[in-house]
């Protein structure tokens, strides 16, 4: 699937290729934190996220609204080499309001600033971590971004096989 692309005279030039994407809803009110309820309703701005790889297989993340006719308007991008952590607010030591606030779809990604954004359901926001995670150590070499406010099982579910392992028990003396 091609996400953009150019025409020149005789051929289509792909740009850039769709990797994955999320629906999200972000607040205008709150674009780094999330809202309160109250504030919600007349801040809420429905996007989609969507990363992609270019022929340089350079990754970068795109925040875009869909248009009326079904095409998509592109309106920030990031090169994903910047994202530096992610965060949920899953964990116990998670403030509690912001915890209830969030629920279990609210998550932030840290690139360049923090971006507060609400997945449509628990399911779509751990696959999208799950996928921005495996992509980013793909491109990076291994590398992982850092992973704040996880509950131990979301954790688990969002790195899958690329837990770290568990630390190794000494050996016993030789003797």
């Amino acid at each position: 699937m091609f996400l953009l692309a150019n025409k020149d005279s005789c051929a289509l030039l792909v740009i850039e290729t769709y990797i994955t994407h999320i629906r999200i809803t972000e607040y205008g009110s709150h674009p780094t934190s999330p809202p309160p309820p109250e504030t919600r309703s007349q801040s809420e701005k429905p996007r989609v996220i969507i990363v992609s790889v270019r022929k340089s297989g350079r990754v970068r993340m795109h925040k875009s609204k869909e248009n009326a006719n079904g095409t998509f308007s592109i309106g920030k991008t990031w090169d994903l080499n910047d994202l530096t952590a992610i965060e949920s607010f899953t964990a116990a030591t998670v403030e509690p309001q912001l915890r209830q606030w969030a629920g279990d779809t609210g998550f932030i990604v840290n690139i360049g600033k923090p971006y507060y954004w609400q997945a449509h359901a628990d399911k779509e926001k751990k696959f999208f971590i799950a996928s921005l995670i495996k992509i980013y150590g793909k491109y990076t070499g291994g590398g992982q971004p850092e992973l704040r406010g996880f509950d131990p099982r979301e954790q688990d579910q969002v790195l899958g096989s690329r837990k770290p392992p568990p630390p190794r028990q000494p050996l016993p003396p030789y003797g």
